[in-house]
């Protein structure tokens, strides 16, 4: 009897090292907030945050895996698949020879998840989460903290997530509903589209148009190349937005109330309309281009806007 509870004890402290290529279902204990790191180049992740002090896997290892390990470290835990022969870069596998696993673990964890070539999917983590892919989509819900997502040749998907977000996407589409706090969003070759709360935004894209539907805003800065800029927002008292772009069409909507500075130009065979007032663009004294200076209300707020080579529209929502 002894013997056979000290067998079950060295089991659970020792690293899980098996074969490749089976189903699983395994659980280490770690702390409330604890540490997780996934490292699965191939396999398709589902990562959802529970009330336990545990990390919990199920599912089936790729078979083209040489082997895997889960093991405790520091407070948390380590979840590791290898691949011999390059094949963890190997784009050709399919998805039926993708590891499929899903992932519990506890609600205040600080999560980090690597892959290659395979999606991910997060949802309930109040600790902070980074994410990294290439070639595959992300998805995240109900994160909490700084949240940090990249991903090259995939999309992101975000929902009702709160903190400090970093989002980075080459070669695919952006999309947020119901999120809030800080956004600094970098993409190039894909649209973004964003309905949200968020107060901060720093937004930069590069081939790709931009449509945002925002509530109170304190900070909103805005770049542009080659792509449309649709914005419907209300600005705070004392708010700041900036918005530039490079051959492309800009249209902001605010609400009625709207107090703010405006100094809009436009550049190179750009054109401004303006329907939030009496006031005309004029053309430059130096140079190609127009100028439109104006005031609604007190000015509390600040709004800067310039194009070079496009069409500036000015409106209420």
């Amino acid at each position: 009897m002894k013997t056979s509870t000290l067998l079950i004890v060295l089991l659970v402290l020792l690293p899980t090292s098996v074969y490749a290529g089976e189903k699983i279902e395994l659980s280490l204990e770690v702390a409330a907030d604890a540490n997780i790191n996934i490292e699965d180049p191939q396999s398709r992740i589902e990562i959802v945050g529970w009330k336990k002090n545990s990390v919990k896997v199920v599912g089936e290892i790729s078979d083209k895996a040489s082997d895997y390990s889960f093991e405790k470290s520091g407070n948390g835990a380590i979840f590791e698949v290898e691949y011999a022969n390059g094949e963890a870069f190997d784009r050709k596998l399919g998805l039926e020879q993708h590891s499929q696993l899903k992932f519990y673990v506890p609600l205040n964890s600080q999560l980090q998840v690597s892959n290659i070539n395979g999606e991910i999917q997060v949802s309930d983590i109040k600790g902070g989460t980074s994410l990294e892919t290439i070639n595959a989509s992300i998805s995240v819900e109900k994160l909490s903290g700084r949240i940090s997502v990249e991903t090259i040749n995939g999309d992101i998907r975000a929902k009702d997530n709160q903190g400090r977000i970093n989002i980075e996407t080459i070669n695919g589409k952006f999309m947020d509903e119901g999120s809030s706090g800080e956004l600094d969003l970098s993409t190039v070759q894909g649209n973004v589209n964003v309905s949200a709360d968020y107060k901060q935004l720093e937004i930069e894209v590069v081939n790709g148009d931009l449509d945002l539907e925002l509530a109170k805003v304190d900070e909103l800065n805005i770049d542009s190349v080659n792509g449309k800029i649709r914005a419907m927002l209300s600005l705070n008292r004392q708010g700041d937005l900036s918005v530039s772009n490079v051959n492309g069409q800009i249209e902001l909507l605010f609400d009625k109330n709207i107090s703010a500075e405006f100094e809009i130009d436009s550049f190179v065979g750009g054109s401004i309309v303006n329907k939030l007032s009496e006031d005309k663009a004029l053309k430059k004294k130096f140079g190609p281009g127009r100028n439109l200076s104006f005031s609604l209300r007190d000015g509390s707020g600040q709004v800067e806007v310039n194009t070079v080579g496009g069409k500036i529209k000015l409106g209420h929502r």
